[in-house]
């Protein structure tokens, strides 16, 4: 999903996606496996089943497509109910 602001802005910031709060912690350099270097945005979140904190990343005006931590990943399934706002909450 790409973001569109009406002016630039820098992080940090937050934005919420169908129900997901994520904040913007900064962009690093990414190395691609062709070895151009572009700009990678930092996530943070909290998971949606677990509530752990994570961090996804995706390009500059995307966001990104990460829902769960590591742990609780589960590719190709939808996020479903509501999230967890802390730990085990």
């Amino acid at each position: 999903m790409k973001i569109v602001f009406d002016e630039p802005v820098e992080p940090p910031f937050g934005v919420r996606v169908n129900g997901q709060h994520y904040r913007a912690m900064g962009v690093v350099d990414h190395t691609t496996k062709l070895g151009a270097v572009i700009d990678i945005m930092e996530w943070s979140a909290l998971c949606w089943d677990c509530g752990r904190p994570f961090v996804a990343r995706a390009k500059p005006n995307e966001i990104p497509g990460s829902r769960r931590c590591e742990r609780c990943a589960s590719p190709g399934k939808k996020a479903r109910g509501k999230p967890r706002t802390a730990l085990g909450k």
